[in-house]
This record gives structure tokens, C-alpha cells and sequence, in this order.
């Protein structure tokens, strides 16, 4: 048995079912699934598109607050990532961490069974945020050491160049 629904879009490519237990769905339109009585928050699956967006508007949320984005860099520096596979996707490999893990390092989500893809992408976001500054601050450092580094050259060349002279009126004095 399938599941198939179609918006009645069909022309020419009528949507049908390749095999059992399969859920197939048409909305050229593109799709929202509410989660919420008054629809305020959920995802979106625009026209033609193959990503959700999921609702982020500010006006939609709480309790903001800002994060301390070294700190998250560190805990996602601390974060075991691996190579998996579901049980039951055969043959498919994926990259990521553990619900577990990702949940005793962030506390962010329902549990710690899941990871939403806001959470990860947050995480990741404020984790770059981190790396910017690092290279930033970096960059000043790695300036200021070839400006010192060019000064101590010239006063090298300088002292070279002195005691060039100095070699010179001494063998000048000895003959």
C-alpha cells in the first residue's frame, strides 16, 4: 500500500507510487506545515525548491539572549563527530555528532535524542563567528610582528653597514 496526493498539477507527469509503504505528495505550490493552532510557526517548502525553511522571525521568538561565541567555538572543538549510518539506511553514510553529545555540550532542543537543524546550523554559525575573530586578531598580531620584525632588519642592515665601516678604519689603522 502507498500513499499518493497530488494538487492535480499533474500535465503530462502523473505522480505514482514506485513502492510499497511509500508516502508521495504534490503541492506546486509548495508546502508549510504548521505546528502551532494559530500557524505562526512551523516550515516552509517553497515552489520549486528542495529545501525547508524553517519560521525564524524575531518577532516570533522569546527570550533572546546573546551567546558567548569563543565559548561555543570551544565546546564544538570538544565535540566528538563521526561517521554513521542509521540501522535501517543501508548503504548510506553520514557526518555529524551524537544527540547526546550535541545536547551535554549546548542544552539547546527537546532532548537529547534529536538535533534540529536550527540548533546545528546556530551552533555552527556562532562557532565561524568565533574562528573570524580568532583569524582577526591573528592578522593584527601577524602585522605587528612584520613591522617589528622589518625595523629590526633596518637597524640590522644599519649595524652591518657600521661596523663595515669600523672593520675598515681599523685595517686602515693597522697598516
Amino acid at each position: 500500500m502507498a500513499t499518493v496526493w497530488s494538487d492535480g498539477s499533474d500535465g503530462d507527469a502523473i505522480l505514482t507510487s514506485s513502492r510499497a509503504y511509500q508516502f508521495l505528495a504534490r503541492a506546486s505550490g509548495g508546502f508549510t506545515l504548521w505546528t502551532n493552532a494559530a500557524s505562526t510557526v512551523g516550515a516552509t517548502l517553497a515552489p520549486g525548491s528542495g529545501t525547508w525553511a524553517s519560521a525564524s522571525d524575531r518577532n516570533m521568538k522569546t527570550n533572546i539572549a546573546g551567546i558567548d561565541d569563543g565559548a561555543v567555538l570551544e565546546k564544538v572543538a570538544g565535540l566528538p563527530i563521526s561517521r554513521w549510518s542509521y540501522r535501517t539506511e543501508h548503504g548510506v553514510r553520514h557526518v555529524g555528532p551524537m544527540a547526546q553529545d550535541f545536547y551535554a555540550a549546548f542544552g539547546v532542543g527537546e532532548d537529547d535524542k534529536h538535533i534540529t537543524s536550527i540548533d546545528e546550523d546556530g551552533v555552527a554559525l556562532a562557532a565561524i563567528k568565533a574562528l573570524h575573530a580568532r583569524v582577526r586578531s591573528l592578522d593584527a598580531e601577524n602585522a605587528q610582528l612584520r613591522a617589528r620584525l622589518a625595523s629590526v632588519t633596518s637597524s640590522q642592515v644599519s649595524m652591518q653597514s657600521a661596523l663595515q665601516r669600523l672593520t675598515a678604519k681599523v685595517e686602515a689603522l693597522a697598516h
